[in-house]
């Protein structure tokens, strides 16, 4: 399916059987915007020791490296 073609009638639903759902959505997006607000409030002033840095930390020059 292309994201770009013309929406086929079936995806088009009407807004009360949809609300719920994007209401939902909305809330969650509200919440992790909120938290990641958070955390990096809580981490910005955190000072890791050479070696312990957390290995998903982006500001960790391997952030990306797996084990």
């Amino acid at each position: 399916m292309d994201p770009y073609d013309d929406p086929a009638p079936s995806d088009i639903q009407p807004y009360e059987q949809v609300r719920e759902g994007i209401t939902r959505e909305l809330r969650h997006a509200a919440a992790r915007r909120a938290f990641i607000t958070w955390l990096d409030q809580a981490r910005k002033d955190v000072e890791y020791a050479a070696g312990h840095e957390h290995p998903g930390d982006p500001t960790h020059q391997d952030h990306e490296h797996r084990h």
